[in-house]
């Protein structure tokens, strides 16, 4: 018996492997459209106390992998799992087995170490903070440690498709990058999870 849930997938056709992963093939125009793209990336900044915000931004997200698992997940070829192949080659309207697959453990074994494979606590950054230039805001959510990188890289790493930054900017104030994938989330999903935080 796996571990593997479906219960928060609509449309659709997620696939339970015997190791308890869920894997859910993106569309052809998720696959194709924004597989050139670095995630999608905001600066937000807070005031108060860096360490509080750590550890109250890591139990909510913890919370958050309870109930979406896949923010934590990874991309994998389709071909990998022979079951979701045979099923996308009968259903090529949509899918193809040609595509990648969202991969996740639905419900996590370890929330903890999901939430560490997606947050990262970082230096300050004299380039980040409130009155800092667009430009350079926009730079520093290209860093390779603030990025989430584009398909085929995300492909080759196996790591997550979100990414959590929390960086100190002074005594009192701190900033997140949050970085998510466009292969996996649209606009409203990325200010949605944003908005959990």
């Amino acid at each position: 018996e796996t571990m593997c849930s479906t219960k928060n997938m609509s449309s659709v056709m997620p696939e339970c492997d015997a190791g308890g992963l869920t894997w859910v093939p993106l569309l052809k125009e998720e696959d194709i459209r924004y597989s050139a793209n670095t995630g999608v990336c905001s600066v937000n900044f807070f005031k108060g106390d860096v360490k509080a915000a750590v550890s109250g931004i890591k139990s909510r997200l913890a919370e958050i992998l309870v109930e979406n698992p896949w923010v934590a997940g990874t991309l994998t070829e389709c071909s990998e799992n022979k079951v979701l192949n045979q099923n996308l080659k009968r259903n090529k309207k949509n899918f193809d087995p040609a595509t990648c697959a969202l991969v996740y453990e639905s419900p996590w074994k370890d929330v903890d170490a999901a939430v560490n494979s997606i947050f990262l606590l970082a230096g300050a950054d004299p380039t980040i903070g409130r009155s800092s230039p667009y430009k350079d805001l926009a730079t520093a959510c290209q860093k390779p440690e603030f990025v989430v990188e584009n398909k085929a890289k995300l492909l080759k790493s196996k790591l997550p498709v979100t990414k959590i930054v929390v960086l100190p900017v002074t005594d009192e104030e701190f900033a997140i990058i949050y970085n998510m994938s466009h292969m996996v989330g649209d606009g409203h999903t990325y200010f949605k999870i944003l908005g959990m935080m």
